[in-house]
């Protein structure tokens, strides 16, 4: 019996020194839980939200004085994720970089922001340009998106966002230059005779669209028809001829051009 009970309790001992030994094993799986749960908390913390992605790249290119075009819709690109994991390295880590580098918007930047998100969705659509050079604006309208074919008259679609434009406009300082521009095939029509009469006559029918907003002044806007002699680039295929034919709006936005208007007002005013 004394053996049998001695027996026994070295048995039971063994038991208790095995379970000791093992015992990292339970601490080790608690710590991989943790882990898990913080790189699942980091996974859903680094979802970059679409608009403020968006958002950020409008402001990174007004800064850098780069058109804002469709070029900003990566909707129907590659993720950047999956080439970024590769090199270790994140787009919030290259943003947060290029966000450094870039200097405070001027008011001339964030006037081109202003109308960069109300021209959205034509931006998208590869019909408008929006970019600012110094402290000028230029907003690129492209004939396939705001008149009909050889024609001067604004397409319905198009008039409520020149109507939205002339809201923004009235917020902002600067004379309003609006310059027609055709490519180089002649017309010869009853109602354009040549590519500056039609330039000219849709230049017009933009400044005419914006004044039905009665709190746009006027004497802000200058009109201006250069017909094919100011092409963006070289008339040479139908893609290119696309991008020339266009209507340009320039806010210029320049201290001297500002003041000039100042005093033009303060004459008219006595």
């Amino acid at each position: 019996m004394a053996e049998t009970a001695t027996k026994r309790r070295k048995k039971g001992g063994e038991i208790a020194k095995a379970m000791n030994s093992a015992g990292w094993i339970f601490t080790f799986a608690d710590l991989m839980s943790l882990l898990m749960a913080f790189f699942v908390m980091l996974l859903a913390l680094s979802e970059v939200d679409k608009a403020k992605f968006e958002q950020l790249g409008i402001s990174m290119k007004v800064a850098l004085g780069s058109p804002i075009t469709a070029a900003l819709n990566n909707s129907t690109k590659p993720n950047p994720y999956k080439d970024q994991a590769k090199s270790g390295k994140t787009d919030n880590n290259k943003l947060a970089e290029s966000s450094n580098k870039i200097k405070p918007l001027t008011q001339t930047q964030k006037d081109a922001m202003a109308l960069a998100e109300v021209l959205h969705d034509h931006i998208v659509q590869k019909k408008v340009e929006v970019e600012s050079k110094g402290e000028v604006i230029i907003v690129r309208m492209l004939d396939s998106g705001v008149f009909k074919s050889g024609a001067a008259q604004i397409k319905d679609s198009f008039k409520p966002i020149l109507a939205k434009m002339s809201q923004a406009l009235k917020e902002m300082k600067g004379e309003i230059i609006v310059s027609g521009h055709t490519d180089d095939i002649p017309i010869d029509t009853t109602m354009h005779r040549s590519n500056w009469e039609l330039s000219a006559d849709r230049a017009y029918s933009v400044i005419a669209e914006c004044l039905k907003d009665k709190d746009v002044p006027k004497n802000r806007f200058i009109l201006q028809g250069f017909g094919d002699t100011r092409p963006l680039k070289p008339n040479t295929n139908p893609e290119n001829r696309a991008q020339n034919r266009r209507v340009e709006m320039r806010i210029d936005q320049t201290s001297t051009t500002i003041k000039s208007m100042q005093d033009t007002d303060i004459t008219k005013s006595k």
